[in-house]
């Protein structure tokens, strides 16, 4: 959800991207390459091929390093149904959302569901919410669109104000409670090989 300059990523593949940029080393921060000296060189990471189970931690909780405790980020993250990740990993191919994890509230008084997209018959899906206490179907709005983070305009009563004060006060926010901190993709029709399936992790090369 955050590069590592401190920018805001909005969504998946903008985080992948950021993930996957190559970093040149140059000046104070070259490269020293034994009995060259400084060198100017790139520094990256390439994925050479992904499980068929994608598990993604959203890294929702931060610690603050002039408070040094750990704070909730709240800013909006948006997610597909499907991604194709072919762009990040050859041969890739399509991923379709199966599962998020939601946590709910802030780093005192939390907990955490799941949402889970399971198939209700031939060619249709539905959606289940589990919790501590039970399971129950959900829509896919409330397991997936629900869950981005953000912001939403706070309900209030507009007959405390005159009609120019109305126009002149700015919405009053609040940020969702409920977001999302990771999210697992399955794959779509494609066979997993062995190498892949036997580690249960990406396959990366750094440089």
């Amino acid at each position: 959800m955050q590069a590592a300059d401190g920018r805001l990523l909005h969504n998946l593949e903008e985080s992948m991207r950021e993930l996957l940029a190559e970093e040149v080393l140059e000046g104070n921060n070259a490269y020293a390459a034994d009995g060259h000296g400084l060198q100017r060189a790139k520094k990256g990471v390439r994925i050479k091929h992904l499980p068929r189970v994608l598990l993604l931690n959203l890294a929702r909780m931060r610690v603050d390093p002039t408070t040094m405790r750990v704070r909730k980020m709240y800013k909006k993250f948006e997610f597909p149904l499907e991604v194709n990740l072919s762009a990040f990993a050859p041969g890739a191919g399509l991923y379709r959302l199966h599962a998020v994890i939601v946590h709910s509230g802030n780093t005192n008084h939390g907990e955490y569901h799941t949402h889970v997209r399971v198939s209700a018959q031939e060619g249709s899906q539905r959606w289940l919410t589990f919790n501590e206490k039970a399971v129950a179907p959900c829509s896919e709005r409330s397991a997936v669109d629900a869950n981005f983070g953000g912001k939403d305009v706070k309900v209030w009563n507009y007959f405390d104000l005159l009609p120019d004060e109305i126009g002149m006060s700015p919405l009053q926010c609040t940020c969702r409670s409920d977001c999302a901190c990771a999210l697992v993709y399955v794959r779509v029709g494609v066979d997993v090989p062995a190498e892949s399936s036997s580690s249960g992790q990406p396959s990366c090369e750094f440089f």
